[in-house]
Order: C-alpha cells, then sequence, then structure tokens
C-alpha cells in the first residue's frame, strides 16, 4: 500500500490507488477463506493422500511446462537485458521463435550504423531490423560476428529482433548511440 502511494503522489493517478485500496482487502479475505476451507478439508485426511495430491499437482505442474517448450511456437528462457546509456546487453539460455531486442527511432534520413557483437552456443539465429513498412537488414549468427548493421533509414521507429528454430547460450551486445 506504502509504494501505491508513494506512486500515486509522483505520477498521479487516484483511481488506480482507490481500486487497490478497496480490491487488495476483498482479495485477500478471499484467498484466505478458500485457503482455510481446503486446509480444513485436509486435517481429516491421510498423509498419503497429501502426498499423492502433491505429486499430482508436482507431476501435473511439470508436464505442463513440458508441453509449453515442446509445442511451443515462442519460448524464451533464462532471458537476460540491460540498456544502459544505449548499450543494449542481451542473453537468452534457450529460444525457440521470436524475440524483440530494441526498438529505437531515426529522426532524421540518413544512413544508420549500429556496431554490434552476436554469437550463439549451439543453432543459429537471424538477426533482423524492422521498419514501420518491412524489414530493412537481415543476417544469420551461427557462431559468433563482430560487424555493423547499416541501412538507409527514414524517419521512424525501428524494431531490432532475432528468430530462431531453436537456439541456446545466445549473447547480442548493440550500441545504440
Amino acid at each position: 500500500m506504502t509504494v501505491s502511494v508513494v506512486q500515486t503522489v509522483i505520477y498521479g493517478g487516484w483511481i488506480s490507488l482507490l481500486f487497490f485500496a478497496i480490491i487488495f482487502p476483498v482479495l485477500f479475505r478471499v484467498v484466505y477463506k478458500v485457503n482455510y476451507n481446503i486446509l480444513k478439508g485436509l486435517k481429516g485426511m491421510n498423509k498419503r493422500v497429501i502426498l499423492i495430491l502433491g505429486l499430482v499437482f508436482g507431476l501435473f505442474t511439470v508436464g505442463m511446462f513440458a508441453v509449453a517448450l515442446l509445442f511451443g511456437d515462442n519460448v524464451s528462457i533464462g532471458t537476460s537485458k540491460s540498456v544502459i546509456n544505449g548499450e543494449v546487453k542481451l542473453s537468452i539460455g534457450s529460444l525457440k521463435g521470436y524475440h524483440d531486442v530494441e526498438s529505437f527511432d531515426v529522426t532524421k534520413n540518413r544512413t544508420v550504423s549500429i556496431p554490434y557483437i552476436a554469437s550463439v552456443g549451439e543453432g543459429s539465429f537471424y538477426m533482423y531490423v524492422e521498419g514501420s513498412k518491412d524489414t530493412v537488414w537481415e543476417d544469420e549468427i551461427t557462431d559468433s560476428k563482430n560487424e555493423v548493421i547499416e541501412f538507409p533509414g527514414e524517419i521512424g521507429t525501428y524494431t531490432i529482433g532475432i528468430y530462431t528454430e531453436e537456439a541456446k547460450k545466445i549473447k547480442i551486445n548493440l550500441s545504440l548511440d
């Protein structure tokens, strides 16, 4: 509640604070009542039944995770990204599908040059730059590259992204200055 009050004072938006102040106590009571009823129902149960229910729930959770990894179109695991003074550092443990690296604006028509270092441990991936109309630059990364993204930039917003069938240990460093 304290964090919400501080954010409201700094950024405004009193409606969100009132919503949070009303909804949080209601949700807390609902969750408490549900947990109380579950625990009250479990008191008379055998420890084996509780253990079996826990195992079933655990297997269900692991199974859902496995299904998401095997059949998911866009799965990213172990993603870490930092942006400091225009320096973008992205690290992805495992990727299947697409991932946006960073967006940037071009304020005047000029040739855009962005130095980058990209590497992949297993597999390969494509790195691309997409404008409002279409892809303006693309390159395949199969091992390690230290090159420059260059394209004729028009005024607008561009997105740097990557896509792959499956790749592991992806690292990308960009300088957007």
